[in-house]
Order: structure tokens, then sequence, then C-alpha cells
């Protein structure tokens, strides 16, 4: 499993423009897009063998935390996020996966969710390239998953720390 690599992750309080218009927008997808065709930064290191990517694996996968209050899903703004970065590389397969968490007020319920999508699918598609995602509630929820790296809070399944080590992409508009 290779992450879209990116630059530091972001400081507390420090949201350019780019970043608030990110979800849903032809630039974040240009961006997206150059991560996505970068390789990883890190190599994933494993005691047991990296399993092989069966055919079913796409070569990208965007995993959204939908806004507040929307129909479970990927949500607008991530459909539109994923309906514009697949215009910019039809060739490449870009499979979706919308966090299963209820998008009311808690932002744990989907880091959780979203932590375990990842780690399943760096077992069963370690070939994949993934781009972590959220609008609104669903982005608090996205970053979660990429900022901490133990238990709190109710986040209970943080990313390994050879995972959290990889870089990764989150887009996402709070």
């Amino acid at each position: 499993m290779k992450f879209a690599p990116i630059g530091p992750r972001p400081q507390s309080g420090s949201r350019s423009s780019a970043v608030n218009r990110a979800a849903g927008s032809v630039g974040a997808a240009l961006l997206a897009v150059g991560f996505l065709i970068v390789p990883a930064l890190a190599a994933f290191p494993t005691a047991t063998p990296i399993p092989t990517a069966s055919a079913a694996c796409p070569d990208a996968e965007v995993d959204f935390a939908r806004g507040r209050e929307e129909s479970p899903g990927v949500g607008e703004v991530g459909q539109a996020f994923i309906n514009s970065l697949q215009k910019k590389v039809p060739h490449m397969s870009i499979g979706s996966y919308g966090v299963n968490y209820p998008a009311d007020v808690s932002v744990t319920k989907g880091s959780n969710d979203m932590s375990a999508h990842v780690q399943s699918m760096a077992a069963s598609c370690p070939n994949t390239k993934l781009v972590l995602g959220g609008y609104s509630l669903g982005a608090a929820a996205a970053y979660v998953v990429v900022a901490m790296n133990q238990p709190g809070f109710g986040y209970t399944d943080p990313l390994p720390p050879a995972m959290d080590q990889a870089a990764s992409f989150v887009a996402g508009k709070l």
C-alpha cells in the first residue's frame, strides 16, 4: 500500500484558501493527481510478506468522510471531488469508500472506520494509493486518522506506527 505524498502536516489553526476549496474543486483534483502519480516517499515496513494486489484493487482509492448530516456515502462534495479526479486521470482506476459513520456530532466513529478501512486496504491492496479526505465534520475525522498515532478521546483504532510514518494526503474543508 502506498499513500499519496504530501508536505508537512497542517498546523493547528492554519488553513489556506486552497485547502478551504480543496474538496470538489478542479485545483484540488489537479493537486491530488500530482500526489497520486508520485511514488510514496516511505516504504511500508512489515515483518510478513506484503500481499499481492488482487485484480479488484483500484490504482487509487478516495476514502472520503461526508459532511455533517449528509446522506450516507461520500456526500455531495466527496462525489464532486471524485468525479473531478477521475477526469484528470482517466488512465487510472479510481475507487471510492464512503466512511461509515453517523455524521452527526461525533468525529471518532468516522475516524475509527476510516482507519480500519485504510488498514484493510493495506492488507488486501498494497499497491493502491489512498487519498484520505473529508468535508466539514468529515474533514475533522480524516485529520484525526492522519494526525493521531495513539488512541484517545474515543479514537480507538489509530494507524500502526509503520503506516503513520508513510506520507499521505488529506483533502478537506473544515
